[in-house]
């Protein structure tokens, strides 16, 4: 994978886009790595919640602050749960807006002690005779935060049940997160949904007659966009997340489409938006360095775990995907990543599509203030629609 001189930065440029950063290098020697908190110390603005690993306490004071004004704005990840019980939002039924949660388990397979199952989210139409077609998203937040049971993301839910009409079922994996569960870790709880869609299990929740296995788009904003790319290129070559054959009952998922939302595609590989949008208002260089740390750890096997197709889809042919839809951010530090995506795609002969909210800082998903991202979403939106249609 070759970035073109346009969107890659020299070794000046690298070495000045880190440059503040040398204090957090410092902060993470002295804690280890990555640092754990123990209780009682203050969270950061990174992750917020009881067993967090933190920056130091040049950062404690802003993160409290950011994390308050973000929660009561309704606009703060899933990571804050633990911090804010009350930002979950539980299974239930909405009769003012005609939608269902529900919620089922699936047991992990790739088991590193803890929980043994999986929380997945459902949020359907509250009545419907229908066969709909199934949307399956992946949260954001660096592989470190957020949450498929929080408030944010129902909006997220919503919104795309909105787009279908009121007509589709969106599903979303509570995959574990990092640094207690690094890669690979997210990419098996992903592929598990598959795997818990494609057996009767799921048929309590989403009946054959009601959710058609055959239409199913798969999305993904931030790290999820991570997430559904690779996880799209498994499945196209018919591989579980440990790259050994399917089981013949995958073969019943058909997936229509792929949507990508200002995705992670290659995890921290610096590039020219990196350098431009260092200040941007939601995503920061030394956070992502944070959560590149977090996901791949900070030891000999990192460089070789980016060469992995798990990680980055871009270490794979990419011929045989279905349809990709990306939605870029322009004041995005990761903005050049979907650029250098769309250019791999089409030269693999995939069908993609690619909108840019020009003025949009990363994360514009689930902003309502923002016109910009709301148009490029809608747009987005509307062509996985039609994609699921077709």
């Amino acid at each position: 994978m070759e970035l073109s001189a346009a969107m890659e930065l020299s070794a000046p440029e690298v070495q000045k886009l880190f440059a503040r950063d040398a204090d957090v290098d410092a902060v993470l020697a002295t804690y280890g790595e990555p640092p754990q908190c123990t209780g009682g110390a203050p969270c950061c603005m990174v992750r917020t919640c009881v067993s967090a690993p933190r920056l130091g306490c040049k950062y404690a004071v802003l993160g409290n602050l950011i994390d308050t004004f973000l929660y009561r704005a309704g606009m703060y990840p899933g990571g804050s749960l633990k911090r804010y019980p009350e930002s979950r939002m539980d299974a239930a039924e909405f009769p003012d807006i005609g939608l269902k949660v529900q919620d089922a388990q699936q047991l992990y397979s790739y088991k590193n002690g803890g929980d043994e199952h999986m929380d997945i989210r459902v949020v359907s139409p509250l009545k419907t005779t229908k066969k709909l077609p199934i949307v399956v998203f992946f949260h954001g937040g660096g592989f470190a935060v957020g949450s498929a049971l929080s408030q944010l993301y129902f909006r997220h839910f919503r919104l795309l049940a909105e787009a279908w009409g009121m007509e589709a079922h969106v599903v979303s994996p509570e995959y574990r997160l990092a640094p207690e569960y690094p890669f690979p870790h997210a990419v098996y709880d992903s592929y598990d949904v598959f795997q818990w869609l494609a057996s009767p299990e799921s048929h309590g929740v989403l009946p054959p007659d009601v959710a058609d296995r055959e239409n199913i788009v798969v999305a993904g904003d931030s790290a999820g966009g991570n997430l559904t790319l690779v996880l799209g290129s498994l499945l196209k070559d018919n591989l579980r997340a440990d790259l050994a054959p399917a089981s013949p009952e995958m073969q019943s998922l058909k997936i229509k489409a792929l949507g990508l939302f200002y995705p992670a595609v290659m995890l921290a590989k610096p590039v020219k938006s990196m350098l431009e949008n260092t200040n941007g208002v939601i995503l920061k260089p030394w956070q992502m360095k944070w959560f590149d740390m977090a996901y791949l750890g900070n030891g000999d096997t990192k460089d070789l775990k980016r060469t992995d197709r798990r990680v980055c889809a871009l270490n794979n042919s990419l011929d045989g995907l279905p349809p990709v839809v990306i939605a870029s951010a322009g004041k995005d530090p990761l903005r050049d990543e979907s650029f250098v995506l769309e250019q791999c795609l089409k030269s693999a002969g995939i069908d993609v599509v690619h909108f840019t909210a020009k003025s949009s800082p990363h994360g514009f998903l689930g902003f309502g203030w923002d016109k910009d991202g709301k148009e490029t979403r809608d747009k987005a939106f509307a062509e996985l629609v039609a994609r699921s249609r077709a």
